[in-house]
């Protein structure tokens, strides 16, 4: 017969009373998914994503969105917010990281938007993230860093995730419990820290495809 004490009692009934969907946040990844997992998750963020297009005036009706993946060329800006000619999924786009404490005060700016990403022609929800820098035959560690961080401007954090389980996942991907969303026209400010483990080297980059739905008006980029 287990006993409970009065204070267990009463962390059960209030974790029962309790409703997730008004917390301010749950942060991180899910732990584990299956096929149906994504496809749900993924259905949501593009529903999540085009309704926020719609709110914003992205365009006045439904059968005038476009919802894709994301291209670094298209869609983002490098660290010094410029423009980024290749479509390689590659942190930093270019050089490598100079840096090897794993602290956060050595976070570096891998990715940004602003207008000249045309940030103010679309909405976009950061919903995972995959590696596809190697092989499923590695005998290795490949990640050279150890968190993301999320910001609204370069002022506003939005959200912290830890990525050292990533190579580990199925698939080497990890879904985010709350997909980070992004209105038309905010400031997206994405860091990374890199990790303790990776001497500062010519090699110290990594090869993450940020999985991002974008919501813009058809036609802007493709047209169906």
């Amino acid at each position: 017969m287990i006993i409970l004490s009065e204070a267990m009692i009463k962390l059960i009934a209030r974790k029962d009373a309790l409703d997730p969907n008004r917390l301010g946040l749950i942060s991180g990844a899910y732990p584990a998914v299956t096929p149906v997992d994504v496809r749900a998750i993924a259905d949501s963020v593009i529903r999540f994503t085009a309704s926020q297009a719609l709110i914003d005036n992205v365009n006045s009706t439904e059968g005038g969105i476009v919802v894709r993946d994301a291209l670094p060329d298209k869609d983002l800006l490098d660290g010094s917010a410029t423009a980024i000619a290749s479509r390689d999924w590659r942190q930093p786009v270019t050089g490598n990281y100079t840096t090897a404490t794993g602290a956060p005060a050595s976070a570096v700016i891998v990715y940004q938007t602003g207008r000249n990403s045309d940030n103010d022609r679309k909405t976009m929800t950061v919903w995972a993230f995959r590696n596809v820098g190697s092989g499923p035959n590695r005998e290795g560690a490949i990640l050279t860093i150890n968190s993301l961080i999320a910001r609204r401007t370069d002022v506003r954090l939005i959200d912290i995730l830890q990525v050292q389980q990533l190579e580990t996942m199925p698939d080497q991907t990890l879904y985010l419990i709350t997909p980070w969303l992004f209105r038309r026209s905010d400031n997206a400010n994405f860091l990374v820290v890199p990790n303790a483990r990776v001497p500062v080297s010519s090699s110290k980059f990594d090869q993450i495809e940020w999985k991002i739905k974008i919501a813009e008006s058809l036609g802007s980029n493709v047209a169906g």
